[in-house]
C-alpha cells in the first residue's frame, strides 16, 4: 500500500522539544479530556435517568440532555482518534490511521453540528419554559 499523505523527498526535521510539546499535548492531555468527558457524559446519563423531570418540559429536555452526551461522547472519541491516536501510538505518518482520518472527520463534523443544536434546544427549552 502507498502512503500518499507523505510528501516525497521531504525531510522536515522537528525540534525535540517541539516533538515533546506535541506528544503532551495531542497524545496525553487529549486522552486525558477524552476519558474526563466521557466519564462526565455518563454520569450526566445516568443522573438524567434518576431524575424526576415535569411532565411539560421535562420529556424534551431530557431526551435533549441524552442526546447532547451522546453526540458530546461521540465527538471527544473522534477527537481522540482524530489527534490523539497517531501522538499515542507515534505513528503520525501510520497508513492505517491515515486512511481513517476522511471518516473519523466527516463522522466529527455530524457530531460536531448535533451537539451544537442540541445545545440550543436545550437553551430554547429552558428559556421558553422557565
Amino acid at each position: 500500500m502507498v502512503n500518499y499523505t507523505v510528501c516525497p523527498g521531504e525531510t522536515r526535521q522537528l525540534s525535540d522539544t517541539y516533538a515533546l510539546f506535541g506528544q503532551i499535548v495531542n497524545g496525553i492531555l487529549t486522552t486525558l479530556c477524552v476519558v474526563l468527558g466521557s466519564i462526565g457524559n455518563i454520569h450526566s446519563i445516568k443522573a438524567v435517568h434518576f431524575t424526576n423531570f415535569d411532565k411539560n418540559r421535562g420529556v424534551v429536555l431530557a431526551v435533549s440532555l441524552l442526546a447532547l452526551a451522546l453526540w458530546d461522547t461521540i465527538l471527544l472519541w473522534c477527537a481522540f482518534f482524530y489527534y490523539g491516536m497517531k501522538s499515542i501510538t507515534q505513528s503520525p505518518r501510520s497508513d492505517m490511521l491515515n486512511l481513517m482520518t476522511p471518516f473519523i472527520h466527516a463522522f466529527s463534523q455530524i457530531a460536531n453540528t448535533a451537539s451544537v443544536n442540541f445545545i440550543l434546544l436545550i437553551k430554547i427549552t429552558v428559556t421558553t419554559v422557565s
